[in-house]
């Protein structure tokens, strides 16, 4: 049910803020809602959107890679603010 669903999602998403876990608790929400609307059941709902945990973890790992991209702009960017300050000088030969 919908509610199972909703529950084995919010524990896969632990430790996210809670912030982050209302907002993609209501996108999973709206998923039911609509699919219901068009006449399926919780049930058939469920089963189309899949394994509430997986979904946790792909979230997670989006979360992850969206981090680390972060991560490795600001160290390009330290990079390119070094190679400013300290040019690279090739050696005379």
């Amino acid at each position: 049910t919908r509610l199972e669903f909703i529950d084995r999602l919010k524990r896969g998403l632990a430790g996210l803020p809670a912030t982050a876990i209302a907002e993609i608790v209501a996108d999973y929400e709206t998923h039911f809602a609509e699919g219901v609307a068009a006449g399926r059941t919780e049930a058939e709902v469920a089963a189309a959107l899949g394994e509430p945990a997986r979904l946790a973890r792909l979230d997670l790992e989006g979360r992850q890679l969206e981090g680390d991209r972060a991560k490795i702009g600001e160290l390009l960017g330290m990079l390119d603010t070094f190679e400013q300050m300290f040019p690279i000088v090739e050696p005379k030969k």
